[in-house]
């Protein structure tokens, strides 16, 4: 038997490393969170930030689906997500509401030096958090494709920041 996962404190996350976070938005499907936790340690993000109610949290099968990468980027439970990006306003990120249509695309985005990426979950990002929102981008697509998986477009998302801020590795 092992105890419940230990959830990194959001705060102190932020002390050791400033850089993109990436914030979902009630996500429900474990193969998704684990597949994004997975992108975000593999890209260079800070840290991901789950909802404490309302979405999934670090399970089995998402530690299964993340080959292991709950271990490498640390994964935050708040007590609410508005609150959040309120509170990190107040730190210099600029929070970018990734949307399926509307918004800026995500590659002509001028990027903020401090960006917390906000992904809804598999119906969106509820409203109050969308509002909350700085920015809001896009990533294109063609227009036969109504939009991409969740965690497909979280990974094109952190890959994408991560990039143009230089965190990701030199092969």
């Amino acid at each position: 038997l092992v105890g419940g996962f230990a959830y990194a404190e959001f705060e102190a996350v932020l002390e050791r490393d400033p850089g993109p976070v990436l914030i979902l938005d009630h996500l429900q499907d474990p193969q998704n969170f684990g597949a994004l936790v997975r992108s975000a340690a593999a890209a260079g993000m800070a840290a991901v930030v789950i909802p404490r109610h309302g979405a999934v949290g670090v399970t089995g099968a998402v530690e299964k689906v993340s080959a292991g990468a709950v271990n490498d980027v640390p994964i935050c439970q708040v007590a609410n997500l508005h609150r959040t990006l309120v509170d990190l306003r107040d730190l210099g990120y600029w929070s970018i509401g990734l949307t399926p249509a509307g918004g800026v695309s995500l590659f002509d985005l001028e990027l903020p030096q401090r960006p917390a990426l906000v992904l809804g979950g598999e119906t969106g990002m509820r409203s109050l958090v969308e509002a909350t929102c700085d920015l809001r981008a896009s990533i294109p697509q063609r227009r036969a494709v109504e939009s991409l998986n969740a965690s497909v477009a979280g990974a094109v998302a952190m890959y994408d920041v991560c990039r143009r801020l230089q965190r990701l590795d030199r092969i």
